[in-house]
């Protein structure tokens, strides 16, 4: 009931958020069309993204999308379930195993499959820190693929 936590939770918001709030989808679009080495617009090369459970369920995803649209890319948001670390439940000694399980049996597959799929010059876009950490301990070939919405963003606006 504290007003100022009310305020305070409503100006929390994701970087892809604040670069659609801010008008810099605009400035990046404006740039790549003006990026005749890029040159990509229907045709760009696809973005996987793979949103932390959190950001999928309660934020969304749209944003992400208009500003990798803006970018070039064709957004594709991966339907690959949760990586199975889940913020802290995969680092519980009693929830490694399931963890371990959701991240090789269900979800590195469909990634892997997902990746395969979208060809040559595609990002793999990963920015949940758990999803990270379960990409970097069961399946460090993908994770030296994955870049986050920041890496791509940095040194367009």
């Amino acid at each position: 009931g504290d007003e100022r936590a009310r305020r305070l939770s409503s100006l929390a918001r994701s970087l892809s958020e604040h670069l659609v709030e801010a008008g810099h989808v605009t400035r990046l679009a404006a740039r790549r069309s003006g990026d005749a080495s890029r040159g990509q617009d229907a045709d760009g090369p696809f973005a996987l993204v793979h949103p932390h459970c959190h950001q999928r369920s309660v934020i969304g995803t749209g944003a992400d999308h208009k500003v990798l649209e803006a970018m070039g890319y064709r957004p594709r948001i991966l339907d690959a379930g949760c990586c199975g670390l889940a913020g802290s439940f995969g680092f519980n000694a009693s929830h490694e195993g399931v963890s371990r399980t959701i991240g090789t049996d269900i979800w590195l597959p469909k990634v892997q499959a997902e990746l395969s799929d979208a060809g040559p010059g595609a990002v793999f876009v990963v920015d949940g820190f758990s999803c990270r950490e379960q990409l970097d301990h069961l399946g460090p070939e993908l994770a030296s693929q994955a870049t986050t919405l920041a890496h791509l963003v940095r040194g367009k606006l």
